[in-house]
């Protein structure tokens, strides 16, 4: 059994009256290990899991049982958003202690889409959400290199189902490795003559000057035969490459359908709610590096796709967005993403556009630029293959 050390604390009473704060040792079990026994106790409720490396430390995140859930419809302005989601602050002379306990994990996913607003433009007709939200959650921090693992509720029941499940939790199967490329069965979005259209429409807009790069889209959509998000996530964080990788899952809910997002990246960003809407927007468009994603100049590039592109392209260059003690705000970009969507994995790849190549090759350029979402998809497959038999 492990060994326990409790504490109770009262919290400013504009958040909530009680949180309980656990410290525990459980004998090494991995945090991705922990939060699959969490996660498949309570498959019904939202939940997330965000590592992070800074400084030669790791820690990860895990909060589950989520009471509360929303989405942002478009266009919303994200760094307004964000701002009022963090709401009342504790006054500055509360306690900082009461302060860290009283500002539980508000969680915000948020599509490349997100970038619209901030440069003053419309979404894509067929946009109808920006980001969703998941809030009040219980919380379990692991901190690699020491061990320590500290858990934070508001229910002492849920502290202590917490315990024991993480303490009962089996292990997981590694990830095999694989020497494919990419899954066997994939589809691209647009229709191959759709997309042949958006191309010759770019390679037109390219040839007026006012473009120096210009990078289209195309979404890549495959069954998942079994595999699990959370196993792609597991494969994408694996990537030495990336500071960061989160796993959102959002079960089927009466306002909404099951969505999961596996993401990595290496682009972050903390800023201060109380520096205002406009800050917080700046510390977005900071990290969102439409320039990569896009082309250049930005807000040129945008208003091109805009008319070109016929579909939002989805949480590949957004954001999850931590809101933490104090009025903080953390960002983390998602260089790569995988969103399992209507049952299906789905992400989106680009590439420049470049005047007399076909969209032959400039399909095989944005495989390229997917190959880690392939890879880790097929690694994910290949995993559900084995355990079926």
């Amino acid at each position: 059994m492990p060994r326990t050390e409790k504490g109770r604390k009262t919290c400013y009473p504009a958040r909530v009256n009680e949180v309980i704060s656990r410290k525990i040792e459980l004998g090494g079990v991995h945090p991705y290990r922990a939060y699959a026994a969490l996660r498949a106790k309570a498959r019904n409720r939202s939940s997330f899991v965000l590592t992070t490396k800074q400084g030669g430390a790791t820690h990860t995140t895990v909060g589950f049982l989520a009471k509360m859930e929303a989405a942002f419809p478009a266009p919303t302005n994200m760094g307004e958003a964000l701002h009022a989601a963090v709401g009342e602050l504790p006054p500055k002379d509360a306690d900082e202690a009461l302060v860290d306990a009283c500002f539980r994990d508000v969680i915000v996913i948020s599509a490349f889409d997100m970038v619209m607003p901030l440069f003053a433009l419309n979404a894509w007709p067929s946009q109808l959400f920006v980001g969703r939200e998941i809030r009040e959650l219980a919380s379990v921090t692991f901190e690699h290199e020491t061990g320590a693992i500290s858990i934070t509720a508001t229910n002492p029941n849920v502290v202590e189902r917490c315990v024991r499940v993480m303490s009962e939790a089996p292990e997981i199967a590694p990830l095999p490795a694989i020497s494919a490329q990419a899954p066997e069965y994939f589809a691209h979005a647009p229709a191959e003559s759709v997309f042949l259209k958006q191309l010759a429409r770019a390679e037109k807009r390219l040839s007026f000057g006012e473009l120096k790069d210009l990078r289209l889209a195309r979404k890549i959509m495959m069954q998942p035969f079994d595999a699990d998000p959370f196993n792609v996530f597991r494969a994408l964080a694996e990537n030495d490459e990336y500071t960061h990788s989160f796993f959102v899952d959002l079960p089927l809910s009466p306002s909404f359908g099951p969505f999961a997002v596996a993401a990595a990246g290496k682009h972050r960003a903390v800023v201060n709610a109380a520096d205002g809407p406009a800050a917080i927007s700046k510390s977005l468009s900071d990290i969102a590096h439409v320039e990569q994603t896009a082309g250049a100049p930005a807000k040129e590039a945008l208003t091109a796709l805009r008319e070109i592109e016929a579909d939002p392209r989805g949480m590949r260059g957004g954001v999850l967005a931590r809101l933490r003690p104090g009025g903080a705000v953390e960002l983390y970009r998602a260089d790569v993403a995988v969103v399992l969507d209507e049952e299906q994995f789905q992400f989106v790849g680009s590439s420049s556009v470049h005047t007399g190549r076909d969209a032959e090759a400039h399909t095989r350029a944005v495989e390229d630029d997917v190959r880690a979402e392939l890879i880790a998809i097929a690694r994910a497959q290949a995993l559900a293959a084995a355990a079926s038999g």
